[in-house]
């Protein structure tokens, strides 16, 4: 597919934002070998899998360095996250279906890596995660963390069982707080959410205060933004039995009004969104001439009017690059309510109401605070349903600017 030339800035736009992405720099502090602790900004990766390594600046015009896990006893993230260095003993097998075998016991292995702290307190909990498995780590009056056992296998039969030793061992963790209730640790799950609400419940139990360090943006969020904008069209008609219908509609300008609603989903930050909008456009009313075949004309006036609105499904995620300061990439499913569609020539007419299309769209764009602005482009389309094919290749492209403002 050729890049339409009107199309270059936001081609531009988005690889300026994948640039910033992989330079975004927030406040932190690590401690190194010798416990001295070291201000500055960490390059923060929101991370799927822990990592092995950070890479750090002193200030935000020094040149980046990267720093392995051999040389950062622990990190954090202001207000964000912190990792803490470990060796220690970690179950490396996987409680994916794919991955299981009829062994109940862990697979153990010594290993470096960076925990993050959920909890900190006299009661501690940790977690790990790596290939799409998250394991958990308790550590009681700064002990070195051990790992919370559980583990998916299958039986003779086939089926899947747990083993769920961790129960026995939160029981033995909070034994001396008679505010947990042992019958109900035969109940908790191995998630997060279980885990830190326990571990805040026991450190308040024995009188110790209780750091959280998770959790903090990871609940799902609802957005509902309106707004207005302008469209740039192009349309080509291109009818296969006359060689001389084929007009070209070029740079048409419609305005358009609208929004979206939008649920920011509870992981990586709230950085992935699934948005809904709906946006209705301005009519399209343009005349222009084109050549004839006529024996007594040169040229005839073509009629392009158009009646549509537009309703769009899709996925859409932030990158943020300073303070207030986010930009976005999406992609989306487009369906095009066509109320009227009329090509009127001085011999002929094409109309058309009430059908739909689909097509798709990606497009990027920048926040500061609730104000926002979003740019997309729509790939070609047509807006004729033509059982004769007659129009079969008919293009229709569309570009929009959005300036929306942020309700909730």
């Amino acid at each position: 597919m050729r890049l339409n030339p009107k199309y270059l800035p936001l081609v531009i736009y988005i690889l300026f934002i994948n640039t910033l992405y992989g330079q975004q720099f927030l406040e932190g502090r690590y401690t190194d070998n010798n416990d001295n602790t070291i201000h500055g900004l960490i390059h923060d990766g929101s991370w799927i899998n822990n990592p092995d390594k950070i890479t750090f600046k002193s200030n935000p015009e020094a040149n980046p360095i990267e720093l392995n896990i051999e040389a950062v006893k622990q990190f954090e993230i202001n207000g964000k996250s912190k990792y803490k260095r470990f060796t220690i003993k970690i179950d490396e097998s996987s409680n994916r279906i794919k991955h299981l075998n009829e062994s109940n016991e862990p697979k153990w292995n010594t290993r470096t890596v960076f925990l993050s702290t959920l909890v900190e307190g006299e009661a501690s909990l940790y977690g790990f995660s790596e290939n799409g498995t998250t394991k958990y780590f308790f550590s009681k009056n700064n002990q070195l963390p051990e790992q919370l056992i559980y583990r998916r296998y299958y039986t003779e039969e086939g089926s899947v069982a747990t083993n769920n030793y961790y129960r026995q061992q939160l029981n033995n963790i909070f034994s001396d707080c008679n505010q947990i209730d042992a019958q109900d640790l035969t109940k908790i799950d191995y998630y997060a959410k279980d885990f830190i609400k326990l571990f805040v419940e026991y450190n308040q139990c024995i009188e110790s205060k209780s750091a959280i360090y998770y959790l903090q943006n990871s609940s799902t969020k609802f957005k509902l933004n309106l707004g207005l904008g302008l469209g740039l069209t192009n349309a080509k008609f291109r009818h296969n039995e006359a060689s001389a219908l084929r007009p070209d509609f070029k740079n048409i300008t419609t305005s358009r009004i609208g929004g979206d609603a939008e649920l920011l989903l509870p992981f990586h930050n709230n950085r992935w969104g699934i948005f809904i909008g709906y946006y209705f456009h301005s009519n399209i009313d343009e005349t222009i001439n084109i050549e004839t075949s006529a024996s007594n004309l040169d040229y005839q006036s073509v009629n392009f009017k158009l009646n549509q609105s537009e309703l769009t499904l899709g996925v859409r995620h932030y990158i943020p690059i300073y303070e207030k300061i986010k930009g976005s990439l999406h992609f989306g499913i487009n369906k095009f309510s066509v109320k009227e569609f009329l090509l009127d020539y001085e011999f002929s007419q094409d109309a058309q109401d009430d059908n739909t299309t689909i097509n798709l769209c990606v497009g990027g764009g920048i926040s500061y605070g609730r104000i926002n602005l979003e740019s997309k482009i729509y790939f070609n389309t047509t807006v004729i349903q033509d059982n004769t094919d007659n129009y079969e290749d008919s293009k229709y492209s569309f570009f929009a600017l959005m300036a929306t403002y942020t309700l909730l």
